[in-house]
């Protein structure tokens, strides 16, 4: 039988919060066995040098901030932003930052000598938004899972908390889930696929058509991104270009690749997005014309280019008048249930589309097909 783990029921980050405020707090218990797991912990915080006789006050969810770590002594702040599956949003260490420079009600008095450190803490996967955390130096340190998970799981540790013993247990088994479900093609013990309902899955398989070196790093083209469907199910998309503007206007449209999944399978859409007014005949108008000259390129570069797949083979989608519309689809499980054999021939033929289609969409004038 699977050992009771509460850290199976207290998955949330409010949960692992508490578990690196506990590690941090055996600073203040130089006789237990634990002491030396905390010091080891600052040190991974980027903190050297400290030790139980220091005036140190660790505090959990201080205006809407993880975990705040107070060194009186040394006038040095430290804020960690603590994720688990989601990644940082709105620039919420630059935002906590500057609360904590106005903040009065930490107990703390902060002037101009006042060190005030970031650290960005995920036990879960790093995807782009994780990356340019570090890539844009947004936050002093960066610690990963299995960083953390080196730090607290020394021998010399085990059997001295249950709590720890647990956690470490927890930490581990997600960590390995992890590298499992980045084969995209991977199934479960029900014969379900990873793909369907893993982003991380669909994300390594984004990279693998796509490799980051596409991306470069300071514009949205080529960043994946992913969110999830009302039923819970997982989608990913990548971008091909920057946000396009109708000429004269301030509406914009978007071209990229979405890997989702539906009755029939996974599959990989490449799909035109704007958001407009249904109401306004005009953009109606405007909108479907500008759908049936990307779609009709889509069709004119798979006609003209030797890809392995056809254009009688590309599978029905959202069309016209939806914001968020198909330009075409391909079923993905054929090539999943043959990959070692199939995945050169897609991968080649998706990248070789994708630029012809970039390089046709930027030169060909848009504005003019819609309005002919």
């Amino acid at each position: 039988m699977e050992a009771n783990n509460l850290f199976l029921f207290a998955t949330k980050e409010l949960s692992q919060d508490a578990i690196i405020c506990w590690c941090l707090n055996w600073i203040h218990y130089p006789d237990s066995k634990l002491y030396p797991m905390a010091i080891d912990l600052f040190k991974l915080l980027g903190q050297d040098g400290i030790a139980y006789n220091q005036k140190i006050t660790i505090r959990k969810q201080v205006k809407k901030i993880d975990i705040l770590v107070l060194f009186h002594d040394k006038n040095k702040i430290l804020i960690i932003e603590d994720k688990t599956f989601s990644s940082e949003h709105s620039k919420q260490l630059d935002r906590y930052k500057d609360i904590i420079k106005k903040e009065h009600s930490i107990d703390f008095k902060i002037d101009d000598h006042t060190i005030i450190q970031t650290v960005y803490f995920k036990t879960g996967y790093f995807f782009d938004d994780d990356k340019l955390i570090g890539i844009n130096k947004r936050a002093d340190i960066i610690v990963n899972g299995k960083m953390f998970l080196d730090v607290i799981a020394n021998n010399a540790y085990r059997k001295v908390s249950n709590i720890l013993d647990d956690y470490v247990s927890y930490l581990s088994a997600m960590l390995e889930n992890n590298r499992r479900f980045e084969n995209f093609c991977g199934r479960y013990n029900d014969d379900g696929r990873f793909i369907t309902w893993e982003h991380i899955a669909q994300y390594n398989l984004m990279r693998t058509i796509f490799p980051e070196e596409k991306w470069n790093k300071h514009t949205d083209a080529f960043k994946v991104y992913s969110g999830s469907n009302p039923d819970g199910r997982p989608w990913t998309e990548t971008a091909i270009s920057e946000v396009r503007f109708f000429a004269g206007t301030e509406d914009k449209y978007y071209i990229f690749w979405r890997i989702d999944s539906d009755t029939n399978g996974p599959y990989l859409s490449l799909r035109f997005y704007e958001w407009f007014n249904k109401k306004d005949d005009e953009k109606v108008i405007r909108h479907e014309k500008t759908y049936h000259f990307l779609r009709n390129l889509a069709k004119r570069i798979v006609d003209s280019e030797s890809l392995c797949f056809r254009w009688d083979e590309i599978e029905d989608g959202f069309r016209g008048r939806y914001m968020e519309s198909s330009l075409l689809r391909i079923g993905l499980s054929k090539y999943l249930d043959s990959w070692e054999e199939t995945s050169s021939s897609l991968i080649s033929s998706i990248r070789r589309f994708t630029d012809c289609f970039i390089e046709k969409y930027n030169t060909d004038t848009i504005d003019e097909c819609t309005i002919s």
